[in-house]
């Protein structure tokens, strides 16, 4: 820590560090363009060769709006699969990172890697905020430039920056960070600019992302812990301390209600879970992602995990975390708790978390999570790797002193020199999404898919068949009529991919079942409006019914009954094997096949 103690009150370290973060995400610029990233183009273009989908390019990250004419067209299309909610929105309002796609695509449609130096630029921006505010509150101290080199090297960012489609996570965490900066100016210093800056730069948060809520518990921690004590009562104290924040109050209630005219928002689909409209279900989910969010941000394992994992593993493993969660914090808190500042970072961090848990838990959405554990992190390791250059920690070395100790030691190496070879490795790591996007343009020289009704029979996702249109329509191809997705395998590029039946029941009807039904983790469907045995789905072509119910409540089987024999030349049948889009031979009728 020698060069950081050094270095501590240099003006340039918070642009020192916001360079060597920029070189270590360095990778992110030859990532190109991925999967969402197309979809936006795709859509700038207004949807060519699939007429009535036209929406204005604001609409850059709706999917579903709630309109089910509309999302009737995208499913008929094959945009969004037969089992998608049809009345579901997923419409975020994000008008500011719009604006930064828009001027991308209006300089440099076709060279992402400028649209990379752009959210590089950004970044390197977010990295530089974040170590003056750490500054701000500790002073020009150790404390603050270890917590400041952790977030700059902290390689949960790594995603974010990496893919163009999630530049409004940096955004959001940007122009959060500076509003509490402002607010730490106008508070302290009495700045009447910074009084004025700060929620305006909280409102051009919100509108870069929702996730800006995140600030909300940080200026409510502010308030409660680092605000000037009132004289008076306690409660004339918080009620003083608190009246501090109406600005803010203001700024939240103004975006509320435009977020709620514009019908933003997002319902019936399990992708994500607003915690306004379905409060218990909210709160459910939480309290199995929380665990996943905290120790993904505090060690290991990255809570990227959870998508992949059946949900008996969510369970154990939310239990696990937990614990985990608990050992770090019986060696921590104890240590910095007496600390008003270690107060202010543990209310951020953790009031951060808890709307992040309305989707899955993913790193790439812990910027403002990060950022309130670095400061707690910092002081812990400060105080048992330096304690005597801290007035405010005493050095206690009783019987746990070694436990701590070793904490000490894995929270070291996990925040600094691992997060430092994972950095560039993970703001790389979008191009795995490419496989999909390969995948597809090798099929584009096997088969012609103009006026095609191309039948996925076992798609890795249920987005592939989104995806394959907007690929082809993006390389200038004309693309399919329309896409039919029979049951998604996620490990249908795999070697060993769990089987999955196929039974021709006549001409113009075959009967799934696919291993574990569908959607045994629903995503696209809220659990709140499950399937009914006997349900049907109807689509320009095709009506697909619900036979039987599996005992967790989702589909087990589904029946696609075609408008025409499946032999008509107008069908392109494609499975996914061994890395690779090849034909499906259609079974004879009555007989069945099972896929690998």
């Amino acid at each position: 820590m020698t060069w950081l103690e050094k270095h501590s009150a240099s003006r340039s370290l918070p642009w020192k560090l916001a360079l060597l973060a920029s070189i270590l995400a360095t990778p992110s610029l030859f990532v190109g363009f991925q999967l969402d990233d197309y979809w936006h183009r795709m859509m700038f273009r207004g949807f060519p060769g699939y007429p009535g989908l036209y929406t204005t390019f604001w609409d850059q990250f709706t999917f579903a709006n709630g309109d089910t004419e509309r999302t009737q067209r995208f499913m008929d299309y094959g945009f969004f699969p037969w089992w998608h909610a049809l009345d579901s929105c997923t419409q975020p309002w994000r008008p500011i990172g719009v604006l930064t796609h828009w001027a991308d695509f209006l300089l440099w449609f076709d060279h992402p890697f400028y649209m990379h130096v752009q959210s590089l630029a950004w970044f390197a921006a977010m990295v530089a905020a974040g170590a003056v505010l750490y500054r701000r509150i500790h002073g020009a101290t150790l404390v603050a430039a270890l917590a400041a080199l952790m977030f700059a090297l902290d390689d949960a960012h790594g995603w974010a920056v990496g893919w163009l489609a999630n530049r409004n996570a940096v955004l959001s965490a940007l122009f959060g960070i500076l509003a509490l900066i402002a607010h730490d100016a106008w508070r302290r210093e009495g700045s009447s600019r910074a009084a004025f800056l700060a929620p305006i730069l909280l409102a051009i948060a919100m509108l870069s992302a929702e996730a800006s809520l995140a600030v909300v518990p940080y200026l409510l921690g502010y308030a409660l812990f680092l605000e000037q004590p009132v004289a008076g009562s306690r409660v004339k104290a918080y009620a003083a301390q608190l009246a501090t924040l109406s600005p803010y109050v203001a700024v939240m209630a103004v975006w509320q209600v435009l977020y709620k005219l514009l019908g933003m928002g997002s319902w019936g689909l399990d992708l994500y879970i607003d915690p306004g409209k379905e409060p218990i279900r909210f709160l459910d989910a939480a309290a199995e992602r929380l665990p996943f969010l905290l120790l993904g941000q505090w060690g290991l394992p990255p809570s990227d995990l959870y998508a992949s994992m059946s949900i008996r593993a969510v369970h154990w493993m939310s239990v696990a975390a937990s614990l985990v969660l608990i050992a770090l914090a019986t060696a921590v808190v104890p240590v910095v708790w007496r600390d008003k500042k270690s107060r202010f970072w543990a209310l951020g961090m953790f009031g951060s978390a808890i709307p992040v848990c309305s989707t899955l838990p993913q790193d790439r959405l812990l910027f403002f999570v990060g950022l309130g554990a670095f400061g707690l992190i910092s002081q812990f390791l400060v105080h048992m790797f330096a304690g005597s250059k801290v007035p405010t920690l005493s050095v206690t070395r009783g019987g746990v002193w070694k436990i701590r100790k070793a904490v000490a030691w894995l929270l070291l190496i996990i925040h600094l020199p691992i997060a430092a070879v994972a950095m560039p490795i993970r703001s790389y790591s979008p191009v795995v999404m490419d496989q999909v996007v390969q995948t597809i343009r090798t099929a584009e020289k096997e088969w012609s898919f103009e006026d095609k009704t191309v039948v996925l029979v076992n798609p890795p996702s249920h987005f592939y068949a989104m995806y394959f249109p907007v690929i082809l329509s993006n390389d200038g191809i004309a693309g399919p009529k329309r896409v039919r997705t029979l049951a998604p395998n996620p490990e249908a590029f795999s070697f060993k991919s769990p089987p999955m039946a196929v039974l021709r029941k006549d001409e113009r009807t075959l009967a799934v079942k696919p291993a574990g039904g569908y959607e045994p983790r629903p995503v696209l469907r809220s659990m709140a409006k499950p399937f009914h045995q006997g349900d049907a789905v109807h689509l320009e072509g095709v009506t697909i019914e619900i036979p039987a119910l599996l005992p967790e409540g989702n589909p087990g089987e589904a029946v696609f009954q075609f408008d025409t024999p499946l032999e008509d030349p107008s069908y392109l049948f494609l499975q996914c094997q061994e890395g690779a889009l090849v034909p499906f031979h259609l079974p004879a009728v009555g007989t069945t096949v099972s896929l690998p």
